[in-house]
């Protein structure tokens, strides 16, 4: 997955996280109004809200993004099967045709 921490979708996060009842609040407060900023050589642009994702660099990111994707495995279809590590993940299918594997992930 590219760019994994800037695509986890806070809200859904959130609610997995109440849901479980695992630090809601902090974790809610740590989260809100975050901003960022690109600077190149002398110029340096206005701060942007960051309205989705978990901060790069952030001790809790790894473990965030896989409570995120944690249920990932239960949605995936018959014969296509997944593995993952903080914040890498592989699917796969096996079948006896690319075209087929294909069709099935």
């Amino acid at each position: 997955m590219e760019k994994a921490f800037d695509c986890v979708w806070r809200d859904g996060l959130l609610f997995k996280l109440k849901d479980s009842g695992i630090m809601f609040k902090w974790t809610e407060q740590y989260l809100q109004n975050r901003k960022a900023r690109v600077r190149t050589q002398n110029f340096k642009c206005r701060p942007q809200n960051m309205k989705h994702g978990v901060p790069q660099g952030g001790a809790l990111s790894p473990t965030l993004f896989s409570m995120f994707m944690n249920d990932i495995q239960s949605i995936l279809r018959k014969g296509v099967y997944g593995a993952k590590h903080a914040d890498d993940m592989a699917i796969w299918a096996t079948e006896e045709y690319t075209g087929a594997a294909q069709a099935r992930l």
